[in-house]
């Protein structure tokens, strides 16, 4: 899909708290995998949005936007953008690429 058929393109859906559910699930159990994911979930969720914000934008054109957004949204987390990054590219590109959308 390109940028210019976005405004008749069907709505895009992305259920978050499913794909936050297998992490919530480990709380029953002692798990570092527990605290990881607190610690990764804001790079988590600026993918997301960075995918909804700008489906059809490529990640390096936005990435001054999404730096900020995380800097907003991190609280206590104490990865820093540099090693969130990558987590956030990661989810943004599996989105772009679940929806079909062509490189910029």
């Amino acid at each position: 899909m390109h940028a210019a058929d976005a405004w008749n393109a069907p709505a895009v859906v992305i259920d978050v708290d499913a794909g936050h559910a297998c992490w919530r699930q480990l709380g029953d159990s002692p798990s570092d995998l527990v605290f990881l994911f607190q610690e990764w979930e804001p790079a988590v969720r600026v993918g997301i949005h960075a995918f909804i914000a700008y489906p059809d934008r490529d990640f390096d054109s936005i990435e001054p936007a999404i730096v900020a957004a995380y800097q907003r949204v991190r609280g206590p987390s104490r990865i820093p953008w540099s090693r969130a990054a990558p987590a956030a590219r990661r989810v943004w590109q599996k989105l772009h690429d679940e929806q079909g959308w062509a490189e910029a």
